[in-house]
């Protein structure tokens, strides 16, 4: 071989081994890139996870917020409109009481409750209201009584003078107490009657 061929035969070599070795290092360049774009795409993966994971948290506390607000919305709704069903029902039950307090028969009626009360009891006074004083013409053989300020609606007090106990059979009371029953009957719980009752006059 001439030194004209063995030159260009080397030549030629040195070519083919330089384009071997290029080669060798883009695919070395290559599969380092890979890598690094798998590892930056895991990483990028695992944040996004992490970032939808709290957000969905703080979405799903919103919503829980929200339900619980609105929960605790609607339950004081549905106990301001039974209080309000119960304030109108007892306020007509007041109402009707007080026009029956206006009658012949509520007279009557209270006339007769003390005599049959006095068959039972001995040394008491009957407390009735000023507008009621007049009753005592009824039933002045069987009690003494004193006339109070105090406005319970309809009905009357004993006082059990040898006791020094106080009976009470107003309407007011009754009402109260009516109305505490059927809280409880209805509701399972009682709710304040007595200012309710008292301050619908």
């Amino acid at each position: 071989m001439k030194i004209k061929e063995k030159l260009a035969f080397f030549s030629k070599m040195a070519a083919q081994e330089a384009e071997q070795q290029r080669k060798a290092i883009l695919t070395d360049i290559e599969g380092q890139m890979n890598e690094a774009v798998a590892e930056i795409t895991m990483e990028a993966e695992k944040q996004a996870a992490k970032r939808i994971q709290s957000e969905s948290f703080k979405i799903a506390q919103m919503k829980n917020k929200e339900v619980i607000r609105a929960a605790t919305q609607a339950k004081r709704s549905v106990v301001d409109l039974r209080a309000s069903l119960i304030d109108d029902l007892f306020n007509n039950a007041l109402a009707r009481v007080k026009a029956y307090t206006l009658t012949p028969e509520y007279r009557e009626r209270i006339s007769e409750e003390i005599k049959e009360l006095a068959l039972k009891r001995q040394n008491f006074k009957v407390l009735l209201m000023e507008r009621d004083a007049d009753f005592h013409s009824d039933f002045s053989s069987c009690s003494d009584f004193e006339a109070v300020k105090e406005d319970f609606i309809g009905g009357f007090k004993l006082l059990l003078e040898d006791r020094n106990a106080l009976e009470d059979h107003t309407y007011l009371t009754r009402l109260i107490e009516a109305r505490a029953e059927f809280n409880e009957l209805k509701f399972g719980e009682t709710q304040g009657g007595a200012s309710d009752v008292g301050e619908a006059k």
